[in-house]
């Protein structure tokens, strides 16, 4: 029942879906010294399982995954800058894998 958004600015926002009351809020920038492109953040989150998945680029926190229902941050890791891209979950050799495109 949550409704995730992040714009130009990588405020990220758990929203709930009937109400549109704010639930918890993230600042991507702030929190993971997410990387900037020419035109702001521009990456959606993934929602995959019970997790959402943020690609923030930066030192080993590119790729981030937020409990949905709190906004704790599960884990982080990776090294690279952020991409004009999102992440996308595909099916490969019979497992799902997360794929997260960086520059």
């Amino acid at each position: 029942d949550l409704v995730f958004r992040v714009g130009a600015t990588g405020k990220l926002h758990a929203l709930r879906a009937g109400t549109g009351k704010l639930v918890w809020k993230r600042d991507l920038y702030e929190d993971f010294g997410a990387t900037t492109r020419i035109f702001g953040y521009s990456s959606h989150p993934l929602l995959y399982r019970d997790r959402l998945i943020v690609v923030n680029g930066g030192r080993s926190k590119a790729v981030a995954a937020l409990d949905q229902q709190s906004g704790r941050t599960l884990w982080t890791g990776h090294t690279f800058r952020n991409a004009f891209s999102s992440p996308i979950v595909a099916n490969a050799g019979g497992r799902e894998h997360v794929i997260v495109p960086g520059a």
